[in-house]
């Protein structure tokens, strides 16, 4: 018994690789920090995050080889074998973990970033990776430090596995098993970061406003195996790239297209005499609040008395749309004004580590306090990660509302749990603020909290969805009675509609309210705008004067929105655009395009209308998708 050393080696072998990663992260921050001041806190937490990615990554390539190897070298005849093979694998691991951590710094210096998708591109394209190196100077005394401390890494793994590995001397079957086991499911613990729901992921070190300090809780090499994942998931899914036109071109239509001028403001969200140049805003996205299931759209079901009733005192816009039918997709339309791309999640991809400006990051710059509130998991599809380094000072989560909280649901806190402490949370921030709220109960499971029964009867659907408008109702009524809301415009929307229906303009069809007693005008505005047109507008509301070609936006503020920019939208398999009368869609991965009119009708005597919004939906598709895969999407790109 007390001559195993299992539990002893097990650990001393992650502890090995946690030492190099954290000495890697001191180098690193110690070579960029540049004239940068952090506090010992930031600096703290920015390692302790770092340490938990580092030890998912050593548990998974070191820790979980080390189980069956170490129950294989206590085996007589296996034993040496083992060891052999030991030797060979922590070598490889050494020498990959030394090399990847050596170029990283190169890396950082040219694209600002822990190792990502660009690592593998270049070696998916020699030719240029030889051009590329052809012009350093030192690559060749480059190339020697990475082999020298490859082979130094390389020789550390063959001589500390000899003695990892070595046989126990008259090792007991069944305590030694037992002991191999629980080792297992520490290792399993360690990979998924704790025992938590979600598994840690990247979107973790994602915890400041400073894009350096995440950069340095984030592990190059935790980044680029989650790059190699995400590489696998979109080769299963043989996800076409959208190409239509030269760069050139697909650019020059798109900004001609979205960069159409703007109109005169006409009177649209202008505010009473005395108001605020600068109001609160607060922007809600109600979980799937399909408008076929809303009163003051004509459903007769009573499931939206609340919402009704702001409607009939608020501004409601009875022809907007959503850009794309998943969540994450409705936040980077709304907060960054960005289309959504296909068959990728714009929130998790590795390439969202790139700056990516929300509304938050330009209302920053006026003095305003940003901050994302969301009822569930921040760290699911890297919501909280994709605010808080894209403007946002403050991200709340169903942790932060726990205190609020009556009853147990197992994907966050109920919607009125989030309202009340989001009412809560607002009256402390500083003013003029800016908040996202986002709800999750009108979602699968469909769960209702036990104390909530006015929609007894109701199928489970449709009881979440009043229950949600209860509790929106609840939190207006709530905010009337702190200081800010006298100051505050308040924009309710739906994130997406419910998912089924062919693809047609009803499909993107969603409710969007702007509720405050700033506004001067109230009653329906039928003019044309989605879900890109938010944060523009948010940035008129603010007093902004940035011009349209020195933003990144996609979209226009409402009130000076160009009645002839269409809407971008798309569903997996399909996209297109909503433009006056007329939708057009076309499959992602080709076939021949349609036009459809009122009713999802086809129209076949439009042929000039259909080869126009053919041209701007495929130019806007190429250009996007260019944008974010070339790490310009945060750039200012509209000529």
């Amino acid at each position: 018994m007390k001559n195993n050393k299992a539990f002893e080696h097990y650990f001393l072998l992650l502890l090995a690789y946690l030492l190099f990663f954290a000495a890697d992260r001191v180098v690193f921050f110690l070579v960029f920090r540049g004239a940068s001041a952090y506090s010992f806190g930031e600096l703290f937490r920015a390692f302790l995050i770092g340490a938990r990615l580092d030890l998912s990554l050593a548990a998974l390539f070191a820790g979980a080889v080390f189980v069956p190897l170490y129950a294989l070298a206590q085996w007589p005849r296996a034993g040496k074998a083992a060891i052999r093979c030991a030797q060979a694998y922590y070598a490889a691991l050494n020498a990959v973990f030394v090399l990847l951590a050596v170029a990283e710094f190169p890396f950082y210096r040219e694209y600002a970033s822990r190792l990502n998708h660009l690592f593998f591109e270049y070696f998916a394209n020699p030719k240029e990776l030889f051009v590329t190196l052809e012009g350093i100077r030192w690559v060749w005394p480059m190339t020697g430090l990475f082999l020298l401390l490859g082979a130094a890494g390389a020789w550390a793994g063959t001589k500390f596995s000899a003695r990892l590995f070595r046989r126990e001397e008259r090792p007991a079957l069944l305590p030694s098993a037992a002991r191999l086991i629980l080792l297992a499911g520490l290792t399993v613990v360690f990979i998924r970061g704790g025992f938590q729901r979600r598994p840690i992921n990247w979107g973790e070190a994602f915890f400041s406003g400073d894009h350096f300090l995440n950069q340095t809780a984030l592990n190059g090499s935790y980044n680029l195996f989650q790059c190699y994942q995400i590489y696998l998931e979109e080769k299963s899914k043989d996800t076409p790239r959208m190409e239509y036109f030269k760069p050139a071109e697909a650019l020059a239509l798109s900004g001609e297209t979205y960069g159409a001028p703007l109109h005169k403001p006409d009177g649209l969200l202008a505010l009473k005499p005395g108001a605020p140049g600068k109001p609160n805003i607060v922007l809600v996205f109600m979980e799937s609040f399909s408008p076929e299931h809303v009163g003051v759209f004509g459903s007769a079901e009573g499931l939206t008395p609340e919402f009704d009733r702001l409607s009939r005192e608020g501004l409601l816009f009875t022809h907007f749309c959503s850009n794309g039918t998943r969540t994450s997709r409705a936040m980077v339309a709304a907060l960054s004004s960005f289309p959504p791309l296909p068959g990728v999640n714009l929130t998790k991809k590795i390439q969202a580590q790139q700056p990516m400006p929300t509304a938050a990051s330009y209302l920053s710059e006026l003095g305003y306090r940003c901050a994302f509130m969301y009822g569930g998991d921040k760290n699911f599809e890297d919501m909280g990660g994709f605010a808080i380094s894209n403007g946002f000072h403050a991200v709340y989560d169903k942790e932060n509302f726990r205190p609020f909280s009556r009853d147990y649901n197992p994907i966050g806190v109920y919607d009125e749990e989030l309202f009340e402490g989001a009412a809560e949370e607002l009256d402390k921030l500083p003013q003029p603020f800016f908040a996202s709220i986002m709800t999750l109960t009108n979602h699968g499971p469909f769960i209702l909290p036990k104390g909530y029964t006015d929609a007894a009867g109701l199928e489970k659907e449709k009881r979440t969805f009043k229950y949600s408008d209860y509790a929106l109702g609840r939190f207006i009524k709530l905010a009337k009675k702190r200081g800010y809301f006298k100051n505050t415009i308040f924009f309710i929307m739906a994130d997406h509609p419910i998912h089924y229906g062919a693809f047609s303009e009803e499909k993107f069809h969603i409710p969007l309210l702007a509720y405050s007693p700033l506004l001067l005008k109230t009653g329906h505005e039928g003019r044309l705008g989605s879900q890109l047109d938010l944060a523009p507008t948010f940035l008129w509301l603010a007093g902004s004067r940035k011009e349209q070609n020195e933003l990144p936006f996609w979209g226009q503020p409402l009130p000076r929105r160009n009645p002839d920019v269409p809407v971008f939208c798309l569903e997996d398999p399909y996209f297109g655009v909503i433009g006056g009368k007329y939708l057009y869609r076309e499959g992602i991965a080709g076939g021949e395009g349609a036009l459809l009119g009122p009713g999802n009708i086809p129209v076949s005597d439009a042929t000039a209308e259909q080869e126009r919004m053919a041209r701007q939906a495929r130019a806007a598709a190429q250009v996007s998708g260019e944008l974010f895969f070339e790490g310009k999407a945060g750039k200012p790109w509209k000529r």
